[in-house]
Parts: C-alpha cells; structure tokens; sequence
C-alpha cells in the first residue's frame, strides 16, 4: 500500500496555536515573576512583610501561612492540569503520526500502541524504547508538575525575622542649661541617687549609661516594645585623671595634720584634725587656682590611717590629686523601646553611643560645682571614717571594688573618678535640663524586628529550571505538531470514530478471524503474532479516503 503524507489532519483543541502559545505566555510570567521576586528578596531582605498572627475569638487562626503555601501550590496545580492537557493529545496522536511515516512503522509504534492505557509512571520508559522523545519527555515532565514541583512549591516562599531600618521623626523638648549647677542644687538627694546606683546596684536613671547624660529626645508615633532607634543627640560627662602623690610633706600641730604637695604645676595642700578616738582619714578638697598650663583645678583626697607612734599621728598616707575634665559629646545614641504604650511611654533602654564631636568646654559655674560637691558632710556613728559625703561615697564605692583593701592607692584610683563621673551625669540630669519653648526636630533611624516574606533559592531554582525545561518542551510541540501529518480527521473518541478510521482495513478481518478461532483478547493476541514487527502504514482508497494497512504485504 503506498503511504501518503499529504497533510496535517486534524489537531486536537489542546495542540492548537493558541493553546500552545496561552501556556507559553503563563510559563513564561512565572519565570519573570520568580525571578523578580528572588531579586528582591536578596536585595530588599524580603519581598513582603508579615503582618503579626492574630486568633480568631474561636482561638482559630487564620493566617497559619495559606497565602504564601496554598497559593503557590494552586498556581502549579493548576499548570500541572495545563501540562496534561496539552501533552496527552500529543500521546494520543503518536501513533497516527508514524502511519504515515515513508515506508509505514511497525506495528508496536501504531496500531498495537496506545499511550493512554499505559501507566503514567512508566509511560516515558516505554516512550523512550519506541524513540518516541517528544512523548517521553512530555510524560516525564508530567510527574515532575503534578508531584514534584506541586509539592515544592509550597515551601516556595518562607517567613524569616529580619531587622529593617526606616527614617522616623525624634523631638527634643529639653535642652542642657549649665548655669542650672549653682549653689542652690540639693546635693542630698544627688548623693542618694549615686549611692544608690553605684553601691547598691540599682537601674541607672533614665537616659544616663554610667558614663554620660543623654539629652533626651522623643519618638514620633507608636512603636512596638522591643524596637531600637538610633538618633544624634548630646552627651554630658565628666571625668578625673588622677595622680598618686609620693612627693609630700607632712607637718603635725597638734591636733591639725597639714600636707603640703605639688602636682602638675599646682601647688595643692590640704590640713585636718586628728583625734585619737578617730581610727580612719579621707580628707576631701577643691583647688581651684591652678593656671591654666595646669588645667585650672585639682580635687585633692588624702586617705590615713591613725597612729600613736607616728610623730604626724596617721600611717599609711596615700595623697591623690585629680585633675577635672569636662565634655559634650556629640554622637548616635541607640535605644531600645520598652513598651508600645504611646499615652504613658516608659523611658527607653540606653545603648551603645558612638560620639563623633567632642567638646572640652568647662561649664559655666564648674568652680562651684567642684567646690560644693565636697561640702555636703554626713555623720554615721557606724562608720570608721571621718570625711565629707562625697568622701564617705568614695569609701562605700572602694569597699565595694577592693574590700578590705580600700585604702590602697590602685582601688582610690579607680572608686574615686567613678563617683565624680556619676555624681555629674545626675546632676546633669536632674538639674540642667530645661524645657524647650519649641521642641527641636530631627530624624532618626528606626530598626525593628521584622517578619519578612523570602523566596527560598533553591526551590525557586529547581522550579525555574523545571518551567524552562517545560518551555523548550512546548516549543519543541509547536514544530512537531505542525510538520508531522497525522491520519485523522477528527477526534478518535468513541467506537464510532474508530470504526470510520478502520474502513476497508485489514484490521476488521484479522479482528473477525480472530473471533471466529475463539479468542477473547483480539489485541494481546496480535501483539504476540507477527503483527508486531509487521510495518504498517496508510493509502488512499477510491474515495481518496485514508486506509490503514501493511506496507510490507504481511499476511492478514
């Protein structure tokens, strides 16, 4: 029978143009959209913020993640039914197509075969031994979408906590006021509070690290606990360079002990009482004289202890001389929001500063400051010591570092610049802040912990892959499609269409035969018959209708 080849036949809906090029143009919006997304998610850490989970009055929640695991999953279902849909006519009309091959094909590639009826799981196997690629792969590919990329899909994208940092409106309502530190400053309670902090361990005031005293600025809008803003503001602090004095010289008067020393360039001296009653000295002092080649001050402190045999009456003489030093900073200020309360805000938590400017100016009144933090005294009929309350901190503060080691020249230097920066700072911020008739404006930086929508790379990559393996496929389709001449002209669905397709083939006698001899199962018996290698193929008949029949004379 002469084969013929002369035209396209018919072509399922599925694997017309337009169905073809629908599923290319949806491949490809999935390709550009996840690739836009994996773009900004590594750029932007995220694509998408997370909005906080929120229970239902049930206790339900409703928003476990359906939006981004469902929806992906939807999406890639539903093209997996695309896929089949397009692929499986290309299954279906394989065979139609090798019949009209030159010179037929055997009959295990035509009418012996039928993709639909062989399972999908090995259909690609089967593909692949008929040289079948276009079929294999479409098989193929059909697991992949319908069970393995359907499944991916759905850890497509995952929630991550991610710090985000935004600009955010700070005001200043307050501003520092250094002729607020006069005489008239009650010292009692700045004592307090220093020996409270210092001795005792209790929580810092507010706005103050230990070390400086922040001008305090406030938020703009509510923000959640936890949240840190960083904003330029002002620092305040004070500190002593201290120096033992081993140059000194002692003159006893009874009952006046007088030292006499230099340091630096300033002559210092100091004198007080000895009584036998009294076991331990810690004399307190101001020198505010000094030229300025000698940085203008001194805070002298002499610690002792009492001695009959000595001919000064006191033994172990430690002499420190500290020169003052003043600063404002200027600098990035991190602080942590305690609660999202905007009518009753509490204080944040002061973290790290980082000053950029720093300047040296002494305050206006600092010879009163250091002269009248020395002149609170307290009595304690407990204590061992006699000296001024700024001393008896000193004491408390050296006993806390050193023990009983708290006369040591090495445990002074370090308690006593320690109660001189904190007594500054409070007072500082407790005394010199003064409100603004205009607030002052700035920007901050706000950084909260944020839950961030991520494309996770290497799903996104495998899915990637997977659509463009699929788009090469479908293009591959179109060509095959419209070059390869099938032997159908109309849908073969039904025992209808399939009898017009049979008309004058040999197929109806073979089939007959076979029943006649009494065998049940016509096709498995023609596949175990020389039919299977038989080549078979088309002509035309006297209508110029297709007839299906061998190509190589085999016996019916």
């Amino acid at each position: 029978m002469t084969v013929a080849t002369s035209n396209i036949g018919w072509i399922p809906w599925a694997l017309r143009l337009p169905s073809l090029l629908g599923f290319v143009l949806i491949d490809l919006a999935l390709v550009c959209c996840l690739i836009a997304l994996c773009v900004r998610s590594s750029k932007d850490n995220g694509f998408a913020t997370v909005n906080d989970q929120e229970l239902t009055s049930l206790g339900i929640n409703w928003n476990l993640g359906l939006l981004w695991t469902s929806l992906p999953v939807l999406v890639f279902r539903i093209l997996a039914l695309y896929w089949e849909w397009i692929t499986s006519p290309i299954s279906q009309r394989q065979p139609y197509v090798d019949l009209l091959k030159a010179g037929g094909a055997p009959a295990a590639k035509t009418v012996l075969l039928d993709y639909l009826a062989v399972p999908m799981l090995w259909r690609r196997w089967t593909a692949g031994q008929n040289r079948h690629f276009l079929v294999a792969a479409c098989s193929f590919l059909t697991l992949v979408l319908s069970v393995g990329i359907s499944t991916l899909s759905a850890r497509l994208f995952a929630v991550k906590p991610v710090v985000t940092t935004s600009s955010i409106p700070v005001l200043f309502n307050t501003t520092f006021e250094a002729s607020k530190i006069d005489s008239n400053v009650d010292w009692v309670p700045i004592f307090d509070t220093v020996s409270a902090v210092r001795v005792y361990y209790g929580e810092p005031l507010p706005w103050t690290d230990g070390e400086y005293a922040f001008q305090p600025y406030h938020v703009q809008g509510a923000l959640g606990a936890n949240t840190n803003v960083t904003a330029s503001t002002k620092a305040y602090s004070a500190y002593l360079n201290c120096s033992v004095v081993s140059n000194f010289h002692l003159e006893f008067k009874d009952p006046t002990l007088y030292m006499t020393a230099s340091d630096r360039g300033c002559d210092i001296d100091q004198s007080f009482g000895i009584a036998e009653t009294q076991k331990v000295y810690f004399k307190t002092s101001a020198e505010i004289s000094c030229s300025a080649s000698a940085y203008y001050s001194r805070l002298v402190f002499t610690a002792a202890t009492y001695s009959s045999s000595s001919p000064y009456k006191v033994d172990n003489v430690t002499v420190l001389s500290c020169i003052t030093d003043y600063r404002t900073s200027t600098g990035n200020l991190d602080t942590t929001v305690r609660q999202s309360n905007p009518l009753s805000p509490s204080p944040p938590t002061v973290g790290p500063f980082n000053p950029s400017n720093i300047d040296e100016t002494r305050p206006t009144l600092w010879r009163v400051f250091e002269q009248n933090i020395l002149s609170p005294t307290t009595f304690n009929a407990h204590t061992l010591w006699s000296t001024s309350a700024f001393g008896t901190l000193v004491l408390y503060t050296a006993q806390k570092l050193g023990g009983s080691q708290y006369l040591t020249s090495s445990v002074l230097e370090r308690a006593i610049p320690q109660v001189f920066s904190s007594i500054y700072l409070t007072v500082v911020t407790k005394q010199a802040f003064v409100p603004l008739a205009v607030p002052e404006r700035s920007t901050g930086k706000v950084q909260q912990l944020t839950q961030r929508l991520f494309t996770v790379y290497w799903v996104a990559c495998i899915v990637l892959v997977t659509l463009v393996v699929s788009l090469g496929v479908v293009l591959g389709a179109i060509a095959h499609v419209y070059s390869n001449p099938t032997v159908l002209a109309e849908e073969p669905a039904g025992l209808l269409a399939h009898a017009a397709l049979l008309e004058r083939s040999s197929h109806l006698q073979f089939a007959a035969t076979s029943k006649e001899q009494g065998v049940t199962q016509v096709a498995k018996n023609g596949s175990k018959s020389g039919w299977k290698t038989s080549q078979w193929g088309v002509g035309r008949g006297e209508r110029g209708e297709w007839v299906i029949g061998s190509t190589d004379g085999h016996a019916r």
